[in-house]
């Protein structure tokens, strides 16, 4: 079988062999290599929208998720130190880690900037999804160099500030390599971009993952649709990723677990199929 492109049929069979989709989920014990190895799988908890922070947290874990990326509509960047304190307890007593936030608005206005990278900071937060404005990459040169904390512009496809990589490769040249980008392969592929082809071009500014699928530019179950997904996982993994990778599946935001296991039972199924 062609590792560069792995069928339907072939995720299908390999993901309920392996891993009994069938049966609606997985058991781990503590012994269980991590089937994800070598990536850190999360989420995006835009997935949990419709769920407050910590019933996103809970999801994760019935997803048997250890890290997640909030976005700020489940945590203010703004709240208080002792509001901060005690996510930081909640996450610690979940086992799960905080591995990215966003996605961010930055501009010139440099104070504004930094409180955000203050938040980052005091959360432990090593990477921020952005959407930053042109005039924003001087203070946000000099914040991620200050604080060691990485920006990861986010592409939102087609019309949108950063659609295309040839959009990102502007505002990046000649900065940081700590200013780079997080992939939003679903996007991409609305703008009719390549996302193996972009993770490639742009390693090592590839700082973040929010992983769809999509069948003619609509959402679908991740391995179901047009990304090569194998072939993305093994650019990450030739081109040494270690960023925040998010299934991030937008569909059935009332209900989004059975379709989530089939998403994250896919990906196993491909991380299999690496060289």
């Amino acid at each position: 079988m062609s590792r560069d492109k792995f069928s339907r049929r072939d995720f299908l069979r390999t993901s309920t062999a392996l891993w009994g989709v069938a049966l609606g989920g997985r058991i781990v014990s503590a012994d269980t290599p991590d089937p994800y190895t070598p990536f850190a799988m999360g989420v995006q908890s835009y997935c949990f929208r419709k769920f407050s922070f910590e019933e996103a947290l809970q999801k994760a874990q019935e997803l048997d998720l250890k890290y997640i990326e909030a976005f700020p509509g489940h945590f203010k960047s703004g709240s208080s130190p002792e509001e901060i304190e005690t996510m930081k307890a909640k996450l610690k007593s979940m086992g799960i880690t905080l591995d990215a936030y966003g996605v961010c608005g930055f501009s010139k206005d440099h104070e504004r900037n930094k409180r955000l990278f203050d938040f980052a900071k005091s959360m432990g937060i090593p990477n921020l999804s952005a959407n930053p404005t042109a005039d924003a990459f001087d203070s946000l040169e000099k914040l991620v160099e200050e604080y060691k904390i990485n920006i990861a512009i986010h592409n939102h496809g087609p019309k949108s500030r950063y659609s295309t990589d040839e959009d990102i490769q502007k505002v990046v040249e000649g900065r940081s390599n700590r200013i780079g980008l997080c992939i939003d392969t679903g996007h991409f592929m609305r703008s009719d971009v390549n996302p193996v082809d972009v993770v490639r071009k742009f390693a090592p500014r590839v700082h973040g993952v929010h992983l769809k699928d999509t069948k003619n530019k609509k959402d679908c179950i991740v391995g179901t649709g047009d990304l090569d997904l194998v072939g993305f996982l093994q650019a990450l993994k030739d081109t040494g990723f270690k960023g925040s990778f998010s299934l991030e599946y937008e569909s059935d935001p009332k209900n989004p677990i059975p379709a989530m296991r089939e998403c994250l039972a896919n990906i196993r199924a491909g991380i299999q199929n690496l060289r």
